[in-house]
């Protein structure tokens, strides 16, 4: 009878050694970029800020980068401009509007606006567009496929 109890105690042991040993290693294949980390627990990466995609490879700045035809409305009227959107600095969160509200071909000089990527939105700080003149701009936006709308304010 001791002999079976002991068969049985070991074979139990065994059994949960063998139990524990075999969890899946969810990262195991995983490969996440730009400093991003594999979820234990789902196999999934988290992204560093400024990054996106399965595997954290695609910068999320990347979508709103490119030149657009653009029309604003406005209290003083309406207008029609070209806007470009870059990279702007090695950050990868910000990006960088040449020609915003046509301002750089209303003043004859050129003007740029930084703003700050979050995923699908952006935002665009309080900041002086044009050297020493008193011109402000600032507001935020979004992208839905290829198009980009801006809600921003220009004081003068």
């Amino acid at each position: 009878m001791k002999q079976i109890k002991n068969l049985l105690v070991i074979a139990f042991t065994a059994l949960t050694f063998t139990m524990v040993s075999c969890t899946e290693d969810k990262c195991k294949d995983v490969n996440c970029a730009n400093g991003g980390t594999c979820d234990e627990l789902t196999g999934a990466c988290n992204c560093l800020s400024g990054f996106e995609g399965t595997n954290c490879a695609t910068l999320s700045r990347a979508k709103f980068i490119g030149s657009y035809n653009c029309s604003d409305a406005c209290t003083t009227g309406s207008g029609t401009y070209v806007n470009n959107i870059s990279a702007g600095t090695a950050d990868s969160i910000k990006i960088l509007f040449s020609n915003m509200s046509g301002l750089s071909t209303a003043l004859g000089t050129a003007t740029s606006v930084n703003a700050t990527v979050s995923g699908n939105t952006f935002t665009i700080p309080s900041q002086t567009v044009v050297g020493s003149a008193a011109t402000t701009i600032a507001g935020s936006g979004s992208i839905n496929g290829i198009t980009v709308v801006t809600t921003y304010t220009v004081t003068i």
